[in-house]
């Protein structure tokens, strides 16, 4: 099945090392706290050491990456704490940006909804998970390019980025591929109705759950284990 996901074309060397390696990381092939070695990352990519270095600068800037001095670069790794961080942040700006995108969505926009909605529901009964964390990605970032405001959708890109690699761990459960589709159809008929708070509010209910879920089902490390150090009203 081919994908909806639709790249931009990268404008510089750099910004497709950083494209392919981030594409890598969210896909799993990089996996959590993997080292990445810049001159094999140069080989695999066909590039010189130079992209490299600044990729993952760019992807380090987003997240993804940690770069350590005399070290060298590794994906970042799970941590709860992080994730409650970003859940708290995306309860207030995905909902933010589906209000002020679902007024301005047109028939196009929400054929495109429908048509990865379809996507996902047949990547969800082949089991493509690789298909599946695209479509996903593509569905919520669909929604907030339609409220054209660039600066919230670059945060929220970011944001979904890095969020991916928690959600990628789970995404195999067949339970949660399950409600998950079910919570991007109750999203999308709130945006093909024009109803703006209602589209915000579905988003900000499937935002929590999937965050309840990850930091129920994850395998975090005794240290960092979901119940440890708990701050009260993220959940």
């Amino acid at each position: 099945m081919s994908s909806m996901h639709e790249p931009v074309p990268p404008t510089s060397m750099t910004e497709y090392t950083a494209s392919v390696m981030r594409d890598r990381i969210l896909d799993g092939h990089y996996p959590l706290g993997a080292r990445l070695d810049q001159r094999r990352l140069a080989e695999e990519l066909g590039v010189s050491i130079i992209p490299v270095r600044e990729g993952l600068r760019v992807l380090e800037a987003s997240g993804l990456v940690k770069v350590y001095p005399n070290r060298g670069a590794f994906v970042t790794t799970a941590a709860s704490g992080e994730l409650r961080e970003i859940y708290l942040i995306r309860q207030v700006l995905d909902p933010l940006a589906a209000r002020q995108a679902v007024p301005r969505m047109s028939d196009t926009a929400l054929d495109r909804l429908a048509a990865i909605l379809d996507a996902t529901e047949g990547a969800t009964a082949a089991g493509n998970l690789e298909e599946l964390n695209r479509l996903n990605r593509d569905f919520h970032l669909s929604i907030y390019r339609e409220a054209a405001m660039p600066t919230l959708l670059q945060m929220l890109t970011d944001l979904r980025d890095r969020y991916a690699v928690y959600s990628r761990l789970v995404i195999a459960l067949p339970d949660y591929t399950a409600r998950s589709l079910a919570d991007h159809r109750e999203i999308y008929a709130a945006c093909r109705a024009g109803e703006a708070e209602l589209a915000a509010e579905c988003i900000r209910r499937h935002i929590e759950a999937a965050t309840e879920e990850m930091l129920e089902r994850l395998p975090w490390s005794h240290q960092d284990a979901p119940d440890a150090g708990r701050e009260g009203g993220d959940s």
